[in-house]
């Protein structure tokens, strides 16, 4: 019987001491640190975490990762514990790359494609601007095709040092992929990335021919290989 009594004691003490510990200032987050963020206010991820005064232990670290990656300006986000009561948030954003437009609204997005907000109508802003031809109305967080972003740019690095234009305008229909039109006056229909560097060279060649038979034509599809589409 009396074993059983130090038994009872011993865990009623253990429990005791436990209760105390859980309950002790030293395990409340005292302390939110946030790093990474330019275009984001540190205090507004404070605030949204409301990490301030929650225990260590009641930390789910992964549900508010999850929860911050929701964010359209968070591409990525990692939350470390720092003894005794700091919590330090480290924050990778998504950069503006380009402007995507529908009709007439353009929306900045990263290089992924993601839609970070509406572009404003001043400041500084990218100077690639995709016109999505069918599209739709865009919410921040919603995505378009990151490959006619990439696209883009690489058209408008190439084109002076290939064929001696540059690119003044980009258009995109989501089933007939991308045009860029030139500051020569010609509209090249590349569709998609793949074999760029063919298509190119394919571009050049009838720059060539046309040049030499004093044609002028203004429209190339370079979608079919070695069977181009001009007029």
């Amino acid at each position: 019987m009396l074993k059983i009594s130090l038994l009872v004691l011993a865990i009623s003490t253990i429990v005791a001491l436990g209760r105390m510990a859980y309950n002790s200032s030293y395990l409340k987050i005292s302390q939110v640190t946030v790093l990474g963020t330019e275009q984001l206010e540190a205090a507004q991820v404070i605030e949204a975490t409301a990490l301030i005064g929650s225990h260590i232990l009641d930390l789910d670290r992964d549900q508010l990762v999850q929860s911050l990656e929701k964010w359209p300006l968070v591409k990525s986000a990692t939350i470390k514990w720092k003894p005794p009561n700091e919590v330090v948030i480290t924050i990778q954003e998504r950069q503006p790359t380009a402007l995507w437009q529908v009709k007439d609204t353009k929306y900045i997005v990263d290089d992924e494609g993601f839609v970070l907000s509406e572009a404003p109508s001043s400041g500084p802003m990218p100077e690639i601007c995709v016109i999505h031809l069918d599209g739709q109305t865009l919410e921040p967080g919603s995505q378009v095709n990151a490959e006619a972003i990439h696209l883009a740019y690489k058209l408008t690095e190439t084109l002076p040092q290939t064929l001696g234009m540059k690119a003044q305008r980009f258009e995109y229909l989501t089933h007939g992929g991308m045009v860029v039109v030139t500051d020569k006056g010609w509209r090249a229909r590349f569709g998609d990335m793949d074999d760029f560097d063919f298509k190119l060279a394919v571009w050049k060649e009838l720059l060539a021919k046309a040049n030499q038979l004093q044609m002028k034509p203004q429209h190339v599809d370079l979608r079919f290989g070695t069977r181009p589409f001009y007029r």
